[in-house]
């Protein structure tokens, strides 16, 4: 137990204290803004506050009134605000919110840690890309080079560390590293079970901008050739081998220019989603128009759990759209309960700095809600369209994040497409690049 002392108990300031203790580093912690208990109380504490405590703090082990760290303002504030923030280097690693000289750290790690993870920056104006979508060059964590870190977890690490000078009985969970494997239903089948309309549109299409691709196209309509998105029996021998059991999400939202899939009442799609939700966590992939549209974003999910019998309470948002607070509002509203869209598409890393799960923080309103974030890490698409690796660097890629993920003890979640491992076109020879991931997370 740590006892926490601070002038003003606020609700972010329990929300970031909670996330660091308990959601990282598994240590339990109590509040006072009492002074008489706090100095009283014989366990390890912790003084937090942005005004020099008016009894010694000393840095000994025989220390009897704890360790004093110096608060920034951000966690008594109740606005949304631009911040004056301040990047500079400690122990090789970037860090922000500069404290005092008698502080136990020279920066504020709690006031860090709330402003990357409760995305406070896209609050705030920012310039949108085509989508209206925040994207990674407005971060912070972008313009310090340091997204593609587990900063806040390194950050809370650090902290640990240097309490743990003072503290050395202190123990912290055991935490282990984990792997959620996930897989997005953008397009079901590349050709099978389309309709007439959308058959005759794509086989036109075919001859004027793709003649090669006819052939394939008619044969595997007339059932002579396997569809090439067709490979959910790959994706389940992969994860087998690993006694992996990936998460599904669906896209059933109405046809549109960003949603494409087969519609939520064709039997053969509905069989696809029965039959994979009778093995497997599925969850929802809320259309592109959904994200503008709670009518929409309601009907999906009522649908998707028609299909499967049961409560859908999983979600990622289709092309990544993520807009604060009003997305994670409305998925609470229909009850769901984990999301998966903490990511960006375009680069891969760490969008909100960390690789721990955690509860939304709703800066509007000021309240940490009952919604889980599961962030994203890696995404096939990101790799090969936008970074243009090839299949070999994306490996190394790849490793390279595992393997800071597996030095904080944190959760690696992947995204990849059934339509990625069809092992045709641009995709050729990334079946190699799953099975390769798949080999690392669980070395």
């Amino acid at each position: 137990m740590i006892l926490i002392y601070t002038d003003n108990i606020t609700a972010r300031l329990k929300y970031a204290f909670n996330l660091v203790f308990g959601n990282i580093l598994g240590i339990e912690i109590s509040f006072t803004d009492n002074k008489d208990d706090y100095l009283k109380a014989g366990t390890p504490k912790l003084y937090y506050s942005n005004q020099k405590p008016d009894f010694e703090i000393s840095k000994n082990d025989n220390n009897q009134n704890g360790l004093f760290i110096y608060a920034s303002d951000l966690l008594f504030e109740t606005e949304i605000k631009p911040q004056n923030i301040v990047v500079f280097d400690y122990e090789d690693q970037k860090v922000m919110f500069p404290t005092n000289n008698f502080s136990l750290l020279p920066f504020d790690p709690f006031a860090s840690i709330f402003y990357i993870v409760t995305r406070y920056e896209e609050y705030l104006p920012f310039d949108a890309d085509i989508h209206n979508r925040f994207t990674s060059c407005n971060s912070i964590l972008s313009k310090n080079d340091i997204l593609d870190k587990p900063i806040v977890n390194i950050w809370a690490l650090l902290l640990l560390k240097k309490i743990k000078e003072y503290y050395p009985e202190i123990e912290s969970a055991n935490r282990k590293f984990q792997f959620i494997s996930t897989i997005d239903i953008d397009n079901a089948y590349a050709f099978k079970y389309k309709g007439f309309i959308r058959t005759i549109a794509g086989l036109a299409k075919s001859f004027f901008y793709n003649f090669k691709e006819i052939k394939s196209r008619v044969s595997t309509i007339s059932g002579y050739k396997n569809d090439k998105y067709d490979t959910y029996l790959y994706i389940e021998n992969s994860h087998k081998k690993y006694n992996l059991k990936p998460i599904f999400f669906f896209l059933i939202g109405k046809y549109g220019k960003y949603d494409k899939n087969l519609s939520s009442n064709n039997n053969n799609f509905r069989k696809l989603i029965f039959e994979l939700a009778g093995k497997y966590n599925i969850g929802l992939h809320p259309s592109y128009i959904s994200n503008n549209n709670f009518n929409s974003l309601a009907k999906e999910k009522k649908d998707l759990s028609e299909i499967v019998n049961k409560e859908i309470t999983k979600s990622r948002m289709h092309f990544i759209k993520l807009k604060f607070p009003d997305t994670y509002k409305n998925l609470i509203q229909i009850n769901i309960r984990e999301d998966y869209t903490m990511g960006f598409p375009e680069i891969c890393g760490f969008r909100a700095g960390i690789c721990t799960p955690f509860k939304f923080y709703n800066l509007s309103d000021e309240i940490e809600t009952n919604l889980t974030v599961f962030p994203f890490q890696i995404m096939d698409l990101t790799l090969n369209k936008y970074m243009k690796l090839s299949p070999s660097d994306a490996i190394n890629y790849i490793e390279s994040i595992i393997n800071r993920i597996k030095e904080v003890n944190g959760t690696f979640i992947s995204i990849w497409h059934n339509e990625s491992l069809c092992e045709a076109g641009i995709w050729k020879n990334w079946r190699m690049v799953y099975e390769k991931m798949l080999e690392l997370a669980e070395k």
